[in-house]
């Protein structure tokens, strides 16, 4: 009975050495100290009416453990692991069953093996060196903290949520550090009676005071959002709070922005009789280009195409995702709502629509662009987002440029066309190219994989307008990638800046005027701008707002702007120069 009580305290005083710990290293994204005061004492007590039962599971193994139960203990750990592994094995390199199956089976017998021969040492270490024993799992719970946190950031729940039940699993072996070798000698029944007593009073008037402790955290948007995404346990508190909240959401009202509605801007610029080259690049942000301020000069034509063109500083993607990045833009909506409600099967697509006004149109892109929740994409995936031709195969910038000329060659003068050519290279795992030798760390690599798909970019559109000379080139990105600037890495968890900014410029020489955008719009607005430019009617769905009149030849509307992003669990909306960003989950902002 001791060990269940003791894991107990321990569990509660790890969750306060965790709050505080995280509120001293994040300090200054609190407001002031009442807020870093709410996040030390309330947050952790709200945890710990999630952990204690975890603590008490940790328990009840150490005393299997103390029993020398190998075959029980061994089940325990080949089931969670066999679960753990489950939830972790998938995507793309998972997909065939046999290796998912085998990595299961291969982590079941590792982890059962490793337990069958642990239990017996661990047993006769806890009888002749508890301090030790003690000692070694304080260290183990602040290494799995510290993974937690710095291992896989954001990416992979399943993962995170493991670590954080395996360090509130340690609690009873920690508690060795102070009880020893009373931990295996027997206790009075009046001692265990008032001990348990006291730890239950604890647990109750937690759980009696939790509206109290939810109505005092309601407004604490900081303290949700630093301790609910910077902490490796007291996060779950967190998100436990959040149900029982209720929140009311509405959608901003841009009535008042160009383009809102379904009728064409018919001031905008008139593009009919021209053929159009869209470009987009995997994995770019905006703030690599030198043209949106880079140091470092890697971007030399697209900087030279921003120059010359409509430069729009302040565009954003819908969903830092490809599959749903593209799919957005490729329909001028919000598809991540709409797959979600099982209604992302869009028939209006660009290529579908210019098809319908007797443009050609052909792809090239990589089959990656649909991995992301393929399941839901299979319809768009096997349509082939409607293009009448496509190109769909990992291939390099220069390989790109053999295949869109092959099919220019093909192509009648007389019929207009519509290119989508998506490169891929900035992507991770980020490569060194030869020519472009920046450095050993990852940035410097992404860097170089910018600077080569820059000399593809200007080969292709060299290569096109050779053919096509009245061509007008639309350039952008699917979505960013983080280099820890959030404590994170990659794409698709966030909605910061460096994951959901991207470069946004029109090039047409005496067609586009050169100017600089500083008003936030959306990759989604591409559409309506290309039919309202076209003249072609837009269909009464589409979400994105036509663009036109910021590159017709008059000064540009001096709206606000407005962008929309969002992932899983955060949004971000854009108006002029504010941006806000709510973590849904932890109903903050």
């Amino acid at each position: 009975m001791r060990a269940f009580l003791d894991a107990t305290i321990v569990a509660l005083i790890l969750l306060f050495a965790e709050a505080a710990f995280f509120s001293f290293l994040h300090r200054r994204q609190f407001a002031d100290l009442s807020e870093m005061r709410l996040g030390l004492y309330l947050l952790p007590l709200i945890t710990w009416l999630l952990a204690a039962p975890v603590a008490w599971l940790g328990a009840l193994v150490q005393l299997l453990v103390r029993r020398q139960a190998r075959t029980v203990v061994s089940a325990f750990t080949l089931i969670a692991t066999t679960v753990l592994a489950f939830f972790l094995s998938t995507g793309r390199h998972m997909a065939a069953l046999p290796i998912r199956f085998l990595l299961l089976l291969l982590s079941a017998l590792i982890s059962a093996s490793f337990t069958w021969l642990l239990v017996p040492r661990l047993a006769r270490a806890e009888a002749q060196a508890p301090f030790a024993v003690g000692a070694s799992a304080l260290a183990l719970a602040l290494t799995l903290m510290a993974a937690n946190i710095w291992i896989l950031p954001r990416l992979y729940p399943p993962f995170h949520v493991g670590l954080a039940l395996l360090t509130i699993l340690l609690s009873p072996w920690i508690a060795l550090l102070w009880v020893g070798n009373e931990a295996l000698r027997p206790c009075s029944l009046r001692f265990l009676a008032s001990y348990a007593a006291l730890v239950a009073l604890a647990l109750g008037t937690v759980a009696f005071s939790l509206p109290s402790m939810h109505h005092a955290l309601a407004r604490a948007d900081n303290v949700r959002i630093v301790l609910g995404d910077r902490t490796p346990t007291v996060r779950y508190g967190v998100r436990a709070l959040t149900l029982l909240d209720s929140p009311s959401y509405s959608v901003a009202d841009t009535s008042s922005e160009p383009g809102t509605s379904p009728m064409q801007d018919l001031q905008g610029p008139d593009w009919r009789g021209h053929d159009l080259l869209l470009l987009t690049v995997d994995a770019l942000r905006a703030d690599h280009l030198g043209a949106y301020g880079y140091p470092r000069k890697i971007t030399p034509y697209l900087d030279r195409l921003a120059a010359e063109g409509t430069t729009f500083r302040y565009a954003y993607t819908a969903t830092p995702h490809t599959s749903y990045a593209v799919s957005s833009l490729m329909t001028g909506k919000y598809m991540r709502p709409l797959m979600l409600q099982g209604v992302g099967d869009d028939p209006d697509t660009l290529a579908r629509l210019l098809r319908g006004y007797g443009y050609r149109t052909a792809a090239f892109y990589p089959p990656a662009v649909f991995f992301v929740d393929a399941e839901r994409f299979e319809a768009l995936r096997d349509r082939g987002l409607d293009f009448e031709y496509r190109k769909v195969e990992f291939a390099s910038a220069l390989r790109r440029v053999e295949q869109v000329e092959a099919y220019l060659k093909r192509l009648k003068p007389d019929r207009r066309s519509f290119l989508w050519v998506h490169l891929f290279e900035p992507h991770e795992p980020y490569e060194r190219h030869p020519d472009y030798n920046l450095g050993d760390r990852d940035i410097d690599r992404y860097d170089s994989e910018i600077a080569a798909v820059d000399a593809g970019v200007r080969l292709l559109v060299e290569r096109v307008r050779a053919y096509r000379p009245n061509t007008i080139v639309l350039f952008s990105s699917d979505h960013g990638e983080e280099f820890g600037e959030h404590g994170g890495r990659y794409h698709g968890t966030t909605v910061y800046e460096e994951q959901v900014r991207v470069p946004l410029m029109i090039h047409a020489p005496g067609l586009i005027p050169a100017r600089q955008i500083e008003a936030p719009v959306q990759t989604i607005d591409l559409l309506p701008t290309i039919l309202a430019a076209l003249r072609i009617p837009r269909p009464a769905r589409v979400r994105g707002r036509d663009l036109g009149s910021y590159l017709g030849p008059t000064e540009p509307f001096a709206g606000l702007g407005f962008a929309f992003a969002e992932t899983d669990e955060s949004t971000m909306l854009a108006e002029g120069s504010l941006r806000l960003v709510c973590a849904r989950k932890l109903g903050a902002c």
